[in-house]
């Protein structure tokens, strides 16, 4: 009979220390670099919160500044626009202006139409004031005029214009005063 050899395989664990080693030196390696990339992404972490930090404060100092503009702006128009509502202390030059209308013979009459202040549908206060005034198309177009005119917010209710059988005209002038915010009647 023959006589079989027998083949003696190369062992896989033969050379096991020098893997081990190898196996050691790339857990070494990629721990060593994890700690770096952590001690790295801490610091940039921290770099990125400064930089936001910093960009959201810049943000808010400007809009800050933007809003103390608005409001110096605002102001400046509420000063402007506030004459034209009479105070307390200031509708007796109202009443004066009304009745130099009347004395000038620019309007019959200029009289308030109720008593006390009442709100409009906006909720604003004001005061009902009625104008009449007679003649012909040029006076009560310079009624209208001096009416329009006067230094303080009157809105038109309502305005009639009939004519006389004489020819000349009549005006019928209702209008709402507003008055400021605090204003009560005493």
């Amino acid at each position: 009979m023959e006589k079989q050899k027998k083949v003696i395989k190369p062992s896989r664990f033969k050379n096991w220390w020098t893997k081990v080693a190898i196996l050691a030196a790339v857990n070494l390696v990629c721990a060593v670099g994890t700690l770096i990339l952590q001690a790295n992404l801490a610091a940039k972490a921290q770099e990125l919160k400064k930089a936001r930090v910093h960009e959201i404060n810049t943000d808010l100092k400007t809009n800050e500044k933007a809003i103390e503009e608005e409001l110096v702006k605002l102001e400046e128009k509420y000063t402007k626009i506030l004459p034209v509502f009479p105070t307390v202390d200031t509708i007796l030059d109202f009443i004066n202006l009304k009745e130099s209308l009347v004395t000038n013979g620019e309007v019959k009459s200029f009289t308030f139409a109720g008593e006390g202040v009442i709100k409009d549908r906006l909720g604003l206060g004001g005061l009902p004031v009625l104008a009449e005034a007679e003649g012909d198309i040029n006076k009560i177009n310079q009624a209208l005029t001096k009416i329009g005119s006067m230094p303080y917010l009157i809105r038109e209710i309502k305005i009639e214009l009939g004519q006389e059988a004489t020819g000349s005209y009549k005006l019928r002038y209702g209008g709402f005063l507003y008055t400021d915010e605090n204003f009560t009647q005493n």
